[in-house]
């Protein structure tokens, strides 16, 4: 296994959609997908590049880390440690007839 599935945030909110956390590093990842029915690049979700709106992603990647009882525990410390220290990724996925993603 590759990746834990700490939790869904969920479509549609502010914030990130899913958040995942590498199996052997523990580094975490934030996924924002887009849908797109007309041919278009998908840039970096606006959930990742303003300060409030990053913020709160990362608000709601600790908590889903720290509630996701499927996780090791020392896994989870080592992901919550690797968000204090900023070290994480954002991954904004185009879904759909019309998608070409970017950050993947």
């Amino acid at each position: 296994m590759r990746s834990w599935f700490a939790g869904e945030i969920g479509v549609g909110t502010h914030g990130a959609d899913i958040v995942t956390v590498h199996a052997k590093t523990g580094r975490v990842a934030l996924w924002d997908t887009k849908w797109r029915t007309n041919p278009t690049l998908i840039g970096p979700s606006k959930t990742f590049t303003g300060t409030n709106t990053l913020n709160n992603a990362l608000d709601q990647a600790r908590i889903a880390i720290e509630e996701a009882t499927h996780i090791p525990q020392s896994l989870k410390d080592t992901a919550l440690q690797k968000l204090r220290q900023q070290d994480y990724v954002t991954r904004t996925p185009g879904i759909g007839p019309g998608a070409r993603s970017s950050g993947l």
